[in-house]
């Protein structure tokens, strides 16, 4: 009985050290002024360009990615570019259940082999997402396919990013 409670005692001992480790490590990043980023902090204000749609029938390629375009604000709001027409609406977002309100958008007439009705179709079915390297994932209701994004090159929209006005040479 002696040895079996000093086994329990023992694997107790090594499961609080172990979770001591790994507590140590947030604590020292926050001292040392890192922020440390959660998955929804990485999604919002950043313009999201999309790149294809992969269903369990056909893979769509987005043709011109920077003429479809997502920027997720805080507080709810979403901005989006259906080719040549721009659009807004509502979303909310929790732990990684993502879905859209109704969506406006301008009502331009884009070319005939546009993508701009595909895109908002797709958008207003969105319920999950994950990220993955640097890519936004957007799910479709009952595994009906992703929706793949990567960021804008040419643009930023964190509200902290500021240009240096004499950028170095």
């Amino acid at each position: 009985m002696n040895s079996r409670l000093l086994a329990v005692a023992l694997s107790l001992s090594l499961l609080l050290i172990a979770g001591c480790e790994n507590s140590d490590q947030i604590p020292a990043a926050a001292a040392q002024g890192t922020k440390i980023l959660t998955t929804q902090e990485q999604l919002l204000d950043i313009e999201w360009q999309w790149l294809q749609t992969v269903t369990p029938i056909e893979t769509i390629i987005t043709m011109v990615p920077t003429s479809y375009t997502l920027v997720l604000r805080r507080g709810g709001r979403a901005e989006m570019r259906f080719d040549c027409n721009r659009g807004r609406g509502s979303y909310e977002l929790q732990d990684n259940k993502l879905s859209f309100g109704p969506m406006s958008s301008t009502r331009m007439a884009c070319p005939p082999d546009s993508q701009d009705a595909v895109y908002m179709n797709y958008l207003q079915r969105v319920t999950a997402f994950f990220m993955h390297d640097g890519m936004l994932y957007l799910e479709l209701p009952a595994e009906s396919g992703t929706m793949h994004f990567e960021p804008s090159v040419t643009k930023t929209h964190r509200p902290d990013h500021i240009a240096d006005p004499n950028p170095a040479n």
